[in-house]
């Protein structure tokens, strides 16, 4: 593999990593603006986070399957675009019980990048420098799960309306494979 493309590939890792990270993040963030939206009782208050943690479990578990029938960066993409489908689902949910069902299908695709982005790094390098590149791609979801959550907090200072959010993540979520895509046509 050339360095250019191992850069580029690494870049994308990076990037979902981000993604994946600004997308868990997004749920502590907006946890008291979706309380007060849904009118929840305490009893289900946790419902979606527990939803999308049951998502991501089924994730780990179909990973196994899954990785020896498709490429790994190509379920990387996957995931990304399961959890863009989530993110849009939650945008347009009216009732808790659609949201809820958004986050287990989120946490799904955030389940099966979780399994997926260190193996696909660790597939790019070895030795040391394998080591140096697990941290760098740890180092950028810690900070973006310091940073992601102060760029909510600007959105909804700006009154950007709260499912909005949603919109934008999903966004960058689709410009990242989108992304990925071009460069890998550009490239072949």
């Amino acid at each position: 593999m050339k360095k250019t493309e191992r850069s580029l590939i690494t870049i994308f890792l990076l990037l979902c990593m981000v993604f994946l990270s600004a997308v868990f993040a997004v749920q502590g963030s907006l946890l008291s603006t979706m309380i007060d939206n849904y009118q929840l009782n305490a009893a289900n208050q946790g419902l979606a986070n527990t939803m999308a943690f049951s998502g991501g479990i089924i994730a780990l578990i179909s990973a196994f399957a899954l990785q020896g029938r498709w490429k790994k960066r190509t379920l990387v993409k996957a995931s990304v675009l399961i959890c863009v489908a989530g993110l849009v689902l939650m945008w347009i949910a009216p009732i808790y019980g659609l949201y809820v069902t958004a986050w287990f299908i989120t946490g799904f695709g955030l389940g099966l990048m979780d399994t997926l982005l260190s193996a696909c790094m660790a597939d790019l390098y070895t030795g040391k420098q394998a080591v140096l590149m697990m941290c760098i791609l740890h180092t950028a979801y810690g900070l973006s799960s310091v940073f992601s959550p102060m760029g909510y907090s600007y959105l909804l200072a700006a009154h950007t309306p709260w499912k909005h959010i949603y919109l934008v993540i999903a966004a960058i979520g689709l410009m990242i494979v989108l992304g990925a895509l071009v460069v890998r046509r550009l490239n072949h």
